[in-house]
């Protein structure tokens, strides 16, 4: 792990001292940040202090203040071994430099540069899970990362859904963020602190408050547009219709991100009318780990996009010294039987190198092959027999070596 990152620059600095005066969350600071330059804002703020806060009439009151108030943090963060980033450091995300409000700085511990990975998808839920929301929110995790090692997930370090996402991640050896809503150090909630070395170990914990910072009840509502910025997607595994996890859901709406809704076991069940609210409104109902590739699928071909990258990269030696091992056939109209323009352009080459593949994955390419086209994902698991998340598990290899085409209405060549 890198060595951790203070404010070093005067700008960084500015930013840092600034931070401690205003609240987290608050538009008072960015209504005044003028022309995108924190020196001429420090210092309009510095000159005239008293139009801003109450206890500083005096520019020197001001700055003997904040100047001593930023030589304390800083010296408690370090000593705590806690980095603190700035907006004007490299390692702040983009993500978050899009919304409203943006943090000014993070404090955090673990890898930072998880901040800027992805795909990345946010898991939240009730504080109080119920066995149900538990087991699809490892299930979900466990899936995904057979579809991408590199998936990062991120919640809000509380009882319930959000602990058990983070654990769940790690110990299937993905990645972690933790979104704290009180200070990095602070012992809350107390049963998840034994956890934490196991998150740093694979992950990151972040907060916008100073360490030492007690959580407060409106802190939590301020914290989740940090989650959802930093997420690609949101999944909701349980929620109650005045809940933190359905404003986590709008912000991410708000945001433009996809918001992915488990369906409740029972709608009249109070614990999930907040679920039945937002599939009605318009969000993804998850009826399996399918859905998030499915119906998310410019992320989907992106991560596709990128595997095969990988792929390529990591196999190219090999196949320049042995063509025989990646044999591949072009395939014409002819050969496709097009159906509604969804058949794979002219220009697609299949992989027909089939020696590597088990039976299961044979099995599954010999129903397609005989019918193209007539095949989506569900009518796929009914005919193979198998649960979805294992025929998925099957198909998602199957079309990222190009063995299989998946068109844009979802079937399958």
């Amino acid at each position: 792990m890198s060595s951790l990152i203070y404010p070093k620059t005067d700008e960084e600095m500015m930013w840092f001292k600034l931070s401690l005066m205003f609240e987290a969350g608050s538009n008072r600071f960015w209504e005044t940040f003028t022309d995108d330059n924190i020196v001429l804002t420090y210092n309009l703020i510095a000159d005239k202090p008293g139009k801003f806060f109450r206890d500083f009439s005096a520019p020197m009151f001001f700055e003997s203040h904040v100047n001593e108030l930023a030589d304390n943090v800083l010296t408690n963060a370090q000593k705590k071994n806690i980095g603190i980033i700035t907006y004007a450091n490299d390692e702040y995300p983009f993500t978050l430099r899009e919304i409203y409000n943006p943090p000014m700085v993070l404090y955090y511990q673990g890898d930072i540069s998880l901040l800027k990975k992805t795909p990345c998808l946010a898991i939240v839920g009730a504080r109080s899970s119920q066995t149900y929301a538990l087991e699809i929110t490892d299930k979900l995790i466990r899936s995904l990362k057979k579809f991408d090692p590199d998936y990062v997930f991120v919640s809000g370090f509380a009882l319930g859904t959000d602990i058990a996402s983070h654990l769940s991640a790690i110990r299937n050896g993905c990645k972690t963020i933790a979104v704290k809503a009180c200070g990095v150090d602070y012992a809350y909630p107390t049963p998840n602190m034994r956890f934490v070395p196991e998150i740093l170990a694979g992950g990151v914990i972040i907060s916008e408050y100073p360490p030492g910072t007690v959580p407060n009840p409106p802190y939590f509502t301020i914290r989740n547009r940090i989650i959802a910025a930093l997420s690609d997607g949101v999944v909701v595994t349980e929620a109650s219709v005045k809940s933190g996890t359905i404003s986590t859901a709008n912000l991410a709406t708000d945001f433009g991100k996809d918001v992915f809704v488990l369906p409740p076991r029972d709608i009249t069940d109070p614990r999930y009318q907040g679920n039945s609210k937002l599939i009605r409104d318009g969000a993804i109902p998850l009826l399996g780990t399918q859905d998030i590739l499915v119906h998310n699928r410019n992320f989907v071909t992106d991560l596709i996009n990128l595997q095969q990258e990988k792929n390529a990269a990591k196999t190219s030696d090999e196949a320049e010294e042995n063509n025989t091992n990646a044999k591949k056939v072009k395939v014409t109209e002819k050969d496709l039987k097009p159906r509604d323009g969804f058949a794979p352009p002219p220009d697609f080459v299949f992989n027909s190198d089939t020696s590597a593949l088990a039976d299961a994955e044979l099995s599954l390419l010999d129903i397609i092959k005989s019918s193209p086209g007539t095949y989506a994902l569900s009518s796929l698991a009914d005919n193979f027999g198998n649960d979805p998340d294992e025929v998925l598990d099957i198909i998602t290899d199957l079309e990222l070596y190009k063995f299989v085409y998946r068109a844009e209405n979802g079937r399958y060549y």
